[in-house]
């Protein structure tokens, strides 16, 4: 597979080549210049007929190459050189295909240095030499999501289903239903999550801006309210929820949520960034 590290990976280097069939062998004690007695009496065909395969010398020889890689990748990679280090875990993977351990270092290198077409690259290669490997499922629906190719990552994640019961699969399969409008099905992807883990936060701030979208302000408020007020939230809980409260023309209780003042401009800006609109009949909607 050609540049998997895309713009990290430099061109892999010659394989070091190992003396062909017929090449001279001498046993401890032999001098260089004395042929052994086989040797003198030996045809050049029946010396070539003893040495080893070519084949076998070339498994030799990659093992030797893709050890060596490896070795150099994880020496950069220990000094922080991402670079070099996924440079030569792409050779190490030129050198032996088959072996998956040099695409699951590189692919946590292209994770980290936000690199999510080539890193999906490498993921689709794994799954084909890993298929029963569920985490790995997930992880490449996760990509495909990332990358918006909600189509494709909704079929890998609905793949990853039948290997894992996952949380955070139903989660994510919320998300690619969110984000073609079709709002009730990825809530009872949510509540699906939601069951296996009532302390998965991502899936129940996602379930409250779902609900937010599709008008169920009410439940929304109430779910997104839970969640602020669990220790472990995180500010963009707070985010989802204030912009919640602007949509209903609450600025107050958004500012009070957010810490810092709201006008009519602020509440706009917050709802713009969750795909909110102003909702209709406030009183109607509120818990």
């Amino acid at each position: 597979m050609a540049s998997l590290a895309l713009s990290i990976a430099a061109a892999s280097p010659s394989l070091i080549h190992a003396e062909g069939p017929g090449a001279d062998r001498r046993s401890e004690g032999s001098r260089a210049s004395e042929p052994l007695p086989a040797e003198r009496k030996a045809s050049p065909q029946a010396r070539e007929d003893r040495a080893p395969e070519a084949g076998a010398l070339e498994d030799i020889v990659g093992s030797e190459t893709y050890l060596r890689q490896m070795r150099i990748a994880q020496e950069a990679l220990n000094k922080g050189n991402l670079p070099m280090a996924a440079s030569f875990f792409q050779r190490a993977h030129d050198t032996q295909p088959e072996a998956p351990e040099p695409l699951v270092a590189l692919a946590d290198i292209l994770k980290q240095t936000g690199q999510f077409e080539g890193l999906a690259k490498v993921q689709q290669v794994l799954i084909a030499l890993r298929p029963d490997d569920p985490e790995l499922a997930i992880d490449y629906g996760l990509s495909l999501l990332r990358l918006g190719h909600r189509t494709d990552a909704r079929i890998q994640l609905h793949s990853a289903l039948e290997m894992s019961d996952a949380p955070r699969i139903y989660n994510a399969l919320g998300v690619t239903y969110d984000m073609d409008g079709d709002h009730r099905s990825a809530q009872a992807y949510y509540r699906i999550a939601l069951e296996n883990d009532r302390a998965y936060l991502s899936a129940m701030g996602n379930l409250g801006l779902s609900l937010a979208l599709s008008g169920d302000v009410g439940e929304s408020l109430a779910i997104l309210k839970r969640l602020v007020a669990d220790p472990s939230s995180e500010p963009k809980h707070r985010e989802i929820l204030a912009a919640v409260h602007a949509m209903t023309g609450d600025l107050e209780a958004a500012g009070a949520v957010a810490g810092r003042a709201f006008d009519a401009a602020a509440g706009e800006d917050a709802m713009k960034r969750y795909g909110l609109a102003p909702a209709l009949g406030k009183d109607a909607d509120s818990p």
